[in-house]
């Protein structure tokens, strides 16, 4: 995963068996000042790891441990195409406790994820849209993901999925 920061790229490797590697311009020796800057601390390693362990298989992965509340869905449309709409509010935080699923009607594929902050108001909404994909014991998952503000469209960074799954 890579994002854009004011002291450059910040690159965080996530390998298969767990360990993470975070390089800030190429280089790993950090500074606590960089590290607690943009949290590039091994526990918020962590916590990416969780986090995409459960976006490999969303919308399966959402087990009744994850959410407190489902709404219907309902249809809109996003980028030109039909798609269903679905709110839910989580039990734990994970980057906000509203998310938005963005599914299109006639594939079922997920298109996108937003993340609703209504209790932070001054907080920005991001987005994941989804692209490309690969397949994995049967199921189909996004390959890449890029990050916007859901508002303004600004470009926050792409993580992409470099190596298949075992």
């Amino acid at each position: 995963m890579e994002r854009f920061r004011e002291d450059g790229i910040v690159k965080r490797i996530l390998t298969g068996n767990g360990d993470s590697k975070i390089f800030l311009n190429g280089e790993s020796e950090l500074s606590e000042a960089i590290i607690e800057k943009y949290k590039l601390n091994q526990e918020r390693s962590i916590s990416h790891k969780n986090f995409y362990k459960l976006m490999y298989g969303i919308p399966m992965s959402i087990t009744d441990k994850l959410w407190k509340k489902i709404l219907p869905a309902q249809k809109a449309e996003y980028e030109g195409r039909e798609v269903y709409r679905i709110n839910m509010e989580l039990n734990e935080k994970m980057i906000s406790t509203y998310w938005t699923l963005i599914i299109e009607v006639e594939t079922y594929k997920l298109l996108a994820i937003e993340f609703n902050h209504p209790d932070e108001p001054e907080k920005e909404e991001e987005i994941i849209k989804f692209e490309g994909e690969f397949e994995f014991n049967g199921i189909k998952i996004p390959r890449i993901r890029n990050w916007y503000i859901k508002g303004t469209n600004e470009y926050l960074g792409t993580d992409i999925v470099v190596e298949e799954l075992e």
